[in-house]
């Protein structure tokens, strides 16, 4: 899932990426792996809504 969020995104012109964690704070050990490797790797903004 994250690959394609990940190529949808660079190919398109969104002004965010939002996407949801089921766990609480905002660190790599505390999110999912699909979650942390959008943050790492978009070039568009991302909010993390828990």
């Amino acid at each position: 899932m994250r690959d394609e969020i990940l190529a949808i995104s660079n190919n398109e012109e969104f002004d965010v990426i939002v996407i949801g964690s089921r766990k609480p704070g905002i660190s790599t050990h505390l999110l999912g792996s699909n979650a942390e490797s959008i943050l790492r790797y978009a070039k568009t903004p991302v909010l993390v809504v828990r």
